[in-house]
């Protein structure tokens, strides 16, 4: 059996100008309320990767008040009983509240027959929404977390913001992001340089 071979770090993040496509896709009112929907957004909001989505209780979820958050518990590399606090803002907490009001789910806020969805459930919601957006068959769940980091990086130019919005052991883990945050930045001034 071969090995799979390594992305480039551009093959593994959707342009911003998929981002958008995206997005406007996601709010049309056939989409808008449906589990990949909300998990593609839950993605693109936070940098949730696939097992942390797959995880994600209700009670978890802080949607009122003043600072809403997502509390992730375990993930990557941490024991279940490490929490990290994920802001979200109000807008995002209010369709979370919204998508739980059209689903009833028990315990997960993705549950399918009572329990919560596998990885691989997950990774087949969203490559459905690629698909039918005709983006790259390279993409997969962790094509949003990598748009995420890299608008995070976008936004603060700072790489320990980045770092732990993302949720990185390490800062070498973040650089991969920076660069090609840098990239799109260049190419974007390039753009702005021909018109």
């Amino acid at each position: 059996m071969g090995t799979r071979p390594r992305l480039m770090e551009h093959e593994k993040a959707l342009t911003p100008q998929e981002k958008e496509v995206l997005v406007t896709y996601l709010a049309t009112p056939d989409v808008e309320w449906t589990r990949p929907a909300a998990i593609i957004k839950l993605v693109l909001k936070t940098g949730l990767r696939a097992s942390e989505v797959a995880h994600l209780r209700i009670k978890h979820c802080i949607l009122e008040g003043d600072r809403p958050m997502i509390c992730v518990w375990g993930g990557k590399k941490r024991t279940q009983e490490q929490m990290d606090p994920v802001k979200i803002n109000k807008e995002f907490a209010e369709y979370l509240k919204g998508y739980l009001m059209r689903h009833m789910p028990k315990e997960f806020v993705f549950e399918a027959d009572g329990h919560g969805l596998t990885r691989n459930t997950i990774w087949s919601d969203c490559k459905k929404v690629f698909k039918r957006l005709a983006f790259s068959p390279k993409y997969g769940v962790h094509a949003l977390r990598h748009r995420f980091v890299t608008d995070t990086y976008k936004a603060f130019r700072d790489p320990m913001i980045t770092m732990n919005q993302a949720r990185h052991k390490n800062l070498g883990m973040t650089t991969r992001y920076i660069h090609l945050a840098t990239e799109e930045s260049e190419e974007f001034r390039e753009k702005l340089n021909l018109v």
